[in-house]
C-alpha cells in the first residue's frame, strides 16, 4: 500500500512539470489593448501584437515578453504626446521588449527594473528621454534605433552592469548620459548630431566605452565630469563641433586606440584631470590641439600619431610632471608649446631596443618632424634636444616610434594543471525518473518477498 502511494505521488510531481506552461497571448486577437494582454498575462508569458497603431501608455509588472509579429515599421505604439505618462514603464525583472516604433511618450521607455532587454525598436519622438533607467541594473539594450528625442538618446541614473550596444543614436541632446552610474558596458554604437555630446558621463566609474562610431557635430564626441577609472578604447570620432573627448576632474582613466579626428578644437583635452593614460591613439587634423592639458598632472602620454595639421601637436598649459614618450609628432602647424609647465619628454627608465638591426640601451623620447639635430652614433637617438620653449625632449627619435622594436620577452611556461574528476550533474526530471525506477523496484520486490 504504501508503495502504491508514493508512486502516486511521484506521478503527480512529474506530471506537473509540463503543467505550467507559458502561454501565447495575441493583441488584438485575444484583447483589444496591450494593456489588458498584460494585466491578464502569466509570469513567463508572451504577448505577440500584431501590425497596427496602438495608442497606449503601458505598465509592465511582471515578467513578460512583448514582441511585435512583423517588425517596428509595421507596429507603432504611440503615447499620444504625453508629458506625464510613458509608452512603456518597466517594474518587474526580466522583461523584453522588441520590434516595436515606440512614440508620443514622456519616456520611450522607462526602466525601474533589472535583467531586462530591449531589441530591435525604433524608439523616435518622445518628449523626454528615449529610453530611461533609473536604479536598473543588467538591463540589454540592443540594436535600437533611438533618434529624434527632445532629451537624450538613453540616460542612466544609478544604473549599473547594463549593456548598450549596436544602437543608432542620433538627433538627440546627448547620445548616452550616465549619471551616477557605473561598471556599465557602451560598445559598437553609431552616434552623430547630438546638441551637446555623443557620450556623456557625470559621476560616473568603471565603465567601457569602446567600438563606437561618434560623428558628425556632436558637441563634444565624450565629455567625461567627475568621472574615474574609466576605459574609452577603440572609437571612432571624428567631426564634432568641439573637443574629441574632454576630461573634467577626471582621474585614472584610460584612453587607447581611438581615431580623433577633425575636430573643432581639440582632440583630446584634459582640465583639471590627473594620471590619466593616453596611448596608441591616431589625432589628426583637428583644428586646435591635438593633445590640450590644462592644469592636469602626471598624467602618461604615449606611442600616439599626432598629426596633419593640428594647430599645435600638444599643449600643456600649468600642468607638470606628465610623461610624454614614444609620440609621433608629423605635420603639424606646431608640433608642441609649454606654458607654465614642466613634463619629462623621455621614458623615465634606459630600455633595451632596436634600431636598424643593431641593440642599443638608452632613453627614449618622441618623433618630431622637425627636428634638426643629427645622431653620430647611429642609435636613433638625436644627439641635442628638441627645445619646448622652457622645456626639452632630451632624446628626441630620429624616426617614428614603431621604427624601434625591443626584444620580445621569453615566455614563461605554464604547467599544466592536475584534472579535477566531475561529478555529473542530473536535471531534476532525470532524478525524479531515477527516483521512480528505485521506487518501483522496492516495490517489487517487497511483493516477493510476501508472496514467499
Amino acid at each position: 500500500m504504501r508503495g502504491h502511494l508514493l508512486l502516486a505521488v511521484l506521478f503527480i510531481a512529474i506530471s506537473s512539470i509540463g503543467c505550467a506552461q507559458a502561454a501565447t497571448i495575441y493583441v488584438p486577437d485575444d484583447y483589444p489593448k496591450i494593456q489588458w494582454a498584460v494585466d491578464n498575462a502569466s509570469a513567463g508569458d508572451t504577448i505577440v501584437v500584431r501590425d497596427g497603431t496602438y495608442y497606449e501608455s503601458i505598465t509592465v509588472s511582471k515578467q513578460l515578453t512583448i514582441k511585435s509579429e512583423n517588425g517596428s515599421a509595421n507596429c507603432i505604439i504611440n503615447g499620444g504626446g504625453s508629458l506625464w505618462s510613458d509608452v512603456f514603464t518597466l517594474i518587474a525583472d526580466g522583461i523584453r521588449i522588441e520590434g516595436f516604433t515606440i512614440t508620443g511618450g514622456r519616456y520611450g521607455i522607462c526602466i525601474c527594473s533589472n535583467k531586462n532587454k530591449i531589441i530591435n525598436n525604433n524608439i523616435i519622438s518622445n518628449n523626454y528621454d528615449g529610453i530611461y533607467l533609473y536604479y536598473s541594473n543588467n538591463n540589454s539594450i540592443l540594436n535600437n534605433n533611438i533618434s529624434s528625442n527632445n532629451c537624450d538618446g538613453i540616460d542612466l541614473r544609478c544604473s549599473n552592469n547594463n549593456s548598450i550596444s549596436k544602437n543608432n543614436i542620433s538627433n538627440n541632446w546627448h547620445g548616452i548620459y550616465l549619471g551616477q552610474s557605473n561598471n556599465n558596458s557602451i560598445s559598437n554604437n553609431n552616434i552623430s548630431s547630438s546638441n551637446y555630446d555623443g557620450i556623456h558621463l557625470y559621476y560616473s566609474n568603471e565603465n567601457s566605452i569602446s567600438d563606437n562610431i561618434i560623428s558628425s557635430n556632436n558637441w563634444h564626441g565624450i565629455f567625461l565630469s567627475e568621472s574615474n577609472n574609466n576605459s574609452i578604447s577603440e572609437n571612432d570620432i571624428s567631426s564634432n563641433n568641439d573637443d574629441g573627448i574632454y576630461l573634467d576632474n577626471s582621474n585614472n582613466n584610460s584612453i587607447s586606440k581611438n581615431n580623433i579626428i577633425s575636430s573643432n578644437y581639440d582632440g583630446i583635452h584634459l582640465y583639471y584631470s590627473n594620471e590619466n593614460s593616453i596611448s596608441d591613439n591616431i589625432i589628426s587634423s583637428n583644428n586646435r590641439h591635438g593633445i590640450f592639458l590644462s592644469v592636469s598632472n602626471n598624467n602618461s602620454i604615449s606611442k600616439n600619431n599626432i598629426s596633419s595639421n593640428n594647430w599645435y601637436g600638444i599643449y600643456p598649459a600649468g600642468s607638470n610632471n606628465n610623461i610624454i614618450y614614444l609620440n609621433n609628432f608629423i605635420n603639424n602647424t606646431k608640433n608642441a608649446r609649454s606654458f607654465f609647465s614642466t613634463n619629462i619628454w623621455n621614458l623615465t627608465e634606459k630600455i633595451t631596443y632596436t634600431y636598424r638591426g643593431s641593440t642599443f640601451t638608452n632613453y627614449m623620447g618622441n618623433y618630431w618632424d622637425d627636428y634638426t639635430g643629427y645622431d653620430a652614433n647611429g642609435d636613433g637617438i638625436g644627439d641635442t634636444p628638441y627645445s619646448i620653449d622652457s622645456d626639452k625632449d632630451y632624446y628626441p627619435l630620429i624616426e617614428r616610434f614603431e621604427n624601434y622594436s625591443a626584444p620580445a620577452p621569453t615566455p614563461t611556461p605554464t604547467p599544466t594543471p592536475t584534472p579535477t574528476p566531475s561529478i555529473p550533474e542530473f536535471p531534476a526530471y532525470s532524478l525524479l525518473i531515477a527516483t521512480s525506477c528505485m521506487i518501483a523496484l522496492t516495490f517489487m520486490i517487497s511483493r516477493r518477498r510476501r508472496k514467499k
